[in-house]
């Protein structure tokens, strides 16, 4: 009687112990499988956030040097515009503004003109030749006022400035290009009974 209760005994026991060996291995499977899956979503998302903030650093980094960029055009731009102000304040100045309205400047003004044309390029001009002005566009606008009549036609040779047919028109007159090629010696033709005035364009680009 003792024996078989002690072999009950120890069958329940191995059997427990395989049981609950058996159950252990299973829940020790689950949490190694549990913590691989934890594992590679916690890697996924490391991957992800290291992406984004890639992705940031580098919009942050093209955001910076546009914004650099940009500052820097602006303050080369305030800068020129500044010493333009500074230049066009002192050319208008009133010691200027004194000068130019007195006739007796213009004139030594003029006769100084005459002289470097003379010394420098060997042209001998009178006083009434010359025109001072603020350059040659000035001088083409004051040439056409004085001088074109409504419907007056004004032959000009192309390649020219793209400025004559607006300074024609705007004397009143008709702008008529004539365009000229290098290959031709830059000769023009095509005048017509009412052309009263012919513009010469010299295209110093073709001595390039």
């Amino acid at each position: 009687m003792h024996n078989k209760l002690q072999e009950l005994t120890d069958k329940l026991y191995n059997e427990g112990l395989s049981k609950g060996k058996q159950e252990g291995e299973e829940l020790l499977a689950k949490a190694k499988v549990q913590a691989e899956d934890i594992i590679t979503k916690a890697q996924a998302e490391a991957e992800r956030i290291i992406a984004a903030a890639q992705k940031q650093a580098e919009e942050i980094k093209t955001k910076t040097a546009s914004d650099v960029k940009m500052a820097a055009s602006q303050s080369i731009a305030a800068t020129k515009k500044d010493i333009e102000t500074l230049i066009v304040g002192k050319m208008t100045g009133e010691a200027v503004k004194k000068a130019l309205s007195s006739a007796d400047f213009v004139k030594e003004l003029i006769k100084a003109v005459a002289e470097k044309f003379r010394r420098e390029n060997g042209l001998i001009y009178k006083p009434t030749d010359i025109v001072v002005s603020n350059g040659a566009k000035h001088s083409l606008v004051n040439a056409f006022m004085a001088v074109c009549n409504p419907g007056d036609e004004v032959i000009y040779t192309t390649p020219c400035f793209v400025s004559y047919p607006a300074e024609i028109t705007m004397a009143h007159g008709v702008p008529v290009p004539v365009p000229t090629f290098e290959k031709d010696e830059l000769s023009c033709d095509g005048q017509s009974p009412d052309d009263r005035y012919i513009v010469f364009n010299a295209d110093l680009s073709l001595d390039d």
